[in-house]
Order: C-alpha cells, then structure tokens, then sequence
C-alpha cells in the first residue's frame, strides 16, 4: 500500500475490542462517510476476529489512504486457507458487508504472503471519482 499510514497496529484476541475503536476513530479523521463507516469497521472486525481465531491467534492492521479510497489491510499471522480453497466465514462475510454499503465501489482481496493471510478492503472516500453518488 502507498501513502503514509494512518493506524498501523498489531493485536490479539484481547485487543479486538480497542482495534474496533481504533479503526473507528481512524476512519472518522480520514473522512469516511457514516454508512460505509459502520459497514468497514464491522469488516475489518470479522477479518481481525477470524485471524485470531482461526490462525496464529495475533495480527497487524493497517489503514492509509491511497487514490481516493481507505484501504485497510488486515494480517493475519500464520496458515491460510489452502490453495484453491474457498475463503472463511469472516472474508466472505466482509466482503458482502462491504458491498452492501458501497455498490461497485467497495472491495475485498485475500491472498497468502509470507506472514499469512492478508486481507485488504477498500471503501471510496467522499469527493473521490470513486465515490457513489450521495443518497
């Protein structure tokens, strides 16, 4: 991810409710309109949640802005899913959340690294050319 970060933290399963707040707060100071806000908080919170239960049980969350758009990349520490697996749960449940609040415009990748599994989501900030229209 390009652009300097604007939260950058690692956690565990007792973490999981300050990175709700943390990640809230960083959405609210990036701009982040109210109704996809809620939407990437509850992702990002299913992504950390799955990490920590269902891999080395800690992770490392970071959020930035690039092009227009919050990006959150979530890393969840040790074995993902096996090769031509479907994801879990968690990112399918992320993935719908976020394209539920921001139609055509929101995004969710998954893919291995050498860390783990990492989980990028994606909403348009408001003013981008990426932006829906408002309501």
């Amino acid at each position: 991810m390009s652009g300097a970060a604007l939260l950058r933290t690692e956690f565990g399963a007792a973490d999981l409710p300050l990175l709700r707040s943390l990640v809230e707060e960083t959405c609210v100071r990036a701009g982040l309109a109210a109704a996809v806000r809620g939407v990437l908080v509850q992702a990002v919170a299913e992504i950390a949640t799955d990490a920590v239960e269902h891999g080395s049980g800690a992770g490392l969350v970071e959020l930035r802005v690039d092009e227009g758009e919050l990006r959150c990349e979530v890393t969840g520490y040790g074995a993902g899913p096996a090769a031509g697996r479907p994801t879990g749960l968690g990112p399918r449940l992320a993935g719908a959340l976020l394209a539920g609040a921001v139609p055509g415009t929101g995004a969710l990748r998954v893919r291995g690294t050498e860390q783990g599994t990492l989980v990028t989501l994606s909403a348009p900030l408001p003013g981008s050319a990426t932006a829906p229209p408002a309501r």
